[in-house]
């Protein structure tokens, strides 16, 4: 890059170009430190949200990226293996959290489809991206498959809680790290995993017509709700999630 910067300043080209084309390189060359940041910020739960994160690797999928070198010492700015590592995240925090949201589902789908195509990925890393794509590929396909048996393609998405653009710190692990979205599509991402036990109600409020609901007799008292987790217990719940993240990781790894 340094020989690259200094071709361009003593080229025959207007000072206007001179700061683009610098500014460009500037891009190429923070690639690796951006990769690294991004994948704190997901194992940390802060900064960006999930979308605007997967955008950023998005546009460095689209840069020009040098072949991985399978050697005793990588490179450290081996643009590949870091790429890897932060769909990993990626694909752990989506199966952790039991993401719904059909929009990052399918933009990280689309992500994994893109890096299978370049050829700077190795055979090793492909499997993995393969991998993580049928798993995510099968969660998709358990949602519909839930949405088809409780009737949710009818319910407007305006029925389920609003999105929120906090950023990742701001939200529980159980919960979706999106960007809110204008669109009416993406309203229902935070909307919980139906249940047996739910009512209706719960998932909008207008019934539909030529549908009545069975309700219970006092003859048959209704089974006792599970317990919920004692919320005054920190420690607990942080163990809990631990625990979860650390399953997903074993088994998204080869």
């Amino acid at each position: 890059f340094e020989a690259t910067v200094e071709s361009v300043e003593a080229g025959p080209v207007t000072l206007g170009a001179q700061r683009k084309i610098l500014l460009s390189i500037a891009k190429l060359r923070d690639r690796y430190a951006n990769l690294c940041h991004l994948e704190q910020e997901i194992t940390e739960g802060s900064g960006k949200n999930l979308l605007s994160a997967m955008d950023d690797v998005k546009t460095i999928l689209l840069t020009p990226l040098k072949p991985h070198e399978d050697t005793d010492q990588p490179p450290v700015d081996d643009l590949p293996s870091q790429i890897t590592r932060v769909l990993y995240k990626v694909c752990t925090l989506l199966l952790v959290c039991g993401v719904m949201d059909d929009e990052a589902l399918t933009t990280f789908v689309n992500l994994l489809d893109t890096a299978l195509y370049l050829d700077a990925f190795t055979t090793q890393q492909k499997n993995k991206i393969r991998s993580w794509k049928l798993q995510i590929s099968q969660h998709i396909s358990q949602i519909r498959q839930q949405q088809q048996q409780y009737g949710y393609l009818s319910v407007p998405p305006a029925r389920f809680p609003q999105p929120v653009s906090r950023p990742l710190s701001a939200h529980p692990l159980r919960h979706s790290p999106l960007r809110s979205h204008p669109h009416h599509h993406t309203q229902s991402f935070l909307a919980k995993r139906p249940s047996l036990q739910d009512s209706p109600s719960e998932y909008g409020s207008a019934e539909e017509p030529g549908h009545s609901y069975v309700q219970r007799t006092h003859s048959a008292p209704p089974n006792p709700p599970p317990e919920a987790p004692s919320d005054t217990d920190p420690e607990l719940n942080s163990r809990l999630e631990r625990l979860c993240l650390r399953m997903t990781e074993q088994s998204l790894e080869l």
